[in-house]
């Protein structure tokens, strides 16, 4: 996303503005259309409340129109998703150590469903995410958390939750949530939180503080477990073609190293455990590797 963002402070309020516009090279979230490149516009605000000592509550409202081109005329279909988002949530500590994080999102807004031209479907979706983090004391660093995603799908959508052709066959209210934010949701599965119940657990550690080498040396695993909201509906992942709701579970673990100020070395492996949505219930790797330069 190519954006400009201005950011102001008054006493205890502080207030954020964005303006941008969808990089034209990145690929559309709705793959049924013929649109070579993908053009969508943003702008929004939020307003945090900093006068509190342990928490930091936020309001924020921001909306999408898509200017999307079709590149080949497809007869009778209209592709338009223009939607609107109102988030709240906070962010702070409920004691020492043990911080959190919780956002509630409601969308609204419109989008077409296949063979719909004449009329538009009224979105009306909604996402929720929460997270306990606890910091233990002492030298190693270590840290354990627990976290629920949720993003609401359509009965309606069996083929894609994302595509336009193929959904929405039903009635004329969209219940999809379709959001634009990055959430972790595992290595190898990544799903998006579209029809989607995400708990995940995780814990790290600087493992060796005491050695000059590896001080700066990190160790951690994330478990992810999956279910759809919708179990007739799809997910981000067309072969959970299953109308079953376990999606499955996946363990990930990574190794972060410093080595020095200017380069950084990291290890990544996932591995998703696909469950009864699934025909094929072969197990899913994902292996990364990477040096970082700073300069």
């Amino acid at each position: 996303l190519d954006h400009v963002s201005v950011r102001g402070t008054y006493r205890s309020w502080e207030l954020t503005g964005f303006a941008g516009k969808t990089v034209g090279s990145s690929q559309d979230f709705d793959l049924s259309r013929t649109a070579g490149r993908t053009r969508r516009d943003f702008l929004g605000a939020q307003i945090k409340y900093l006068g509190f000592e342990r928490h930091e509550p936020f309001l924020y409202a921001f909306r999408q129109r898509d200017h999307n081109r079709e590149t080949a005329f497809q007869p009778f279909q209209k592709f338009d998703y223009d939607s609107s988002y109102v988030g709240l949530g906070s962010t702070g500590e409920f004691g020492k150590g043990l911080r959190y994080t919780t956002e509630w999102i409601y969308e609204t807004g419109r989008s077409f469903g296949h063979r719909q031209f004449l009329h538009d479907n009224d979105i009306d979706a909604w996402a929720v995410q929460a997270q306990l983090e606890y910091l233990f004391p002492g030298e190693h660093r270590a840290r354990a958390s627990v976290e629920y995603l949720f993003g609401s799908g359509d009965p309606d959508r069996p083929v894609s939750p994302t595509n336009t052709v193929g959904s929405n066959y039903g009635n004329r209210e969209d219940t999809g949530f379709i959001g634009f934010g990055y959430r972790d949701t595992g290595l190898s599965f990544a799903p998006r939180y579209d029809n989607l119940h995400m708990w995940r657990a995780g814990a790290s550690c600087y493992p060796w503080p005491d050695q000059s080498r590896l001080k700066r040396f990190e160790l951690g695993t994330d478990w992810y477990l999956y279910y759809k909201h919708h179990r007739s509906a799809a997910v981000s992942d067309p072969t959970a073609s299953r109308q079953s709701g376990y999606l499955g579970w996946e363990m990930d673990y990574y190794a972060n190293w410093r080595i020095t100020g200017d380069l950084a070395w990291t290890a990544r492996l996932g591995m998703f455990f696909p469950g009864r949505a699934f025909s094929d219930r072969g197990t899913r790797s994902f292996f990364l590797v990477g040096m970082t330069w700073s300069f």
